[in-house]
């Protein structure tokens, strides 16, 4: 399942660059794609920081 979500996920950011790219040319949609990969990082890193946090959470209230 988490396979098959980040596939559509890159097949959108996929489809979105080339709309962009059709329509305004190389520079823009370079720029939209390189911002939306920077976003999708930042939240896969929130979300890997978030799940470490809870289990630093849990192991500390077993004690």
């Amino acid at each position: 399942m988490r396979v098959l979500i980040d596939v559509t996920l890159l097949l959108g950011l996929c489809l979105i660059g080339a709309g962009a790219y059709f329509t305004y040319g190389l520079g823009p949609a370079l720029l939209l794609v390189g911002g939306l990969l920077l976003g999708l990082a930042l939240l896969v890193v929130l979300v890997i920081l978030k799940r470490w946090g809870d289990r630093h959470a849990r192991d500390v209230a077993r004690q």
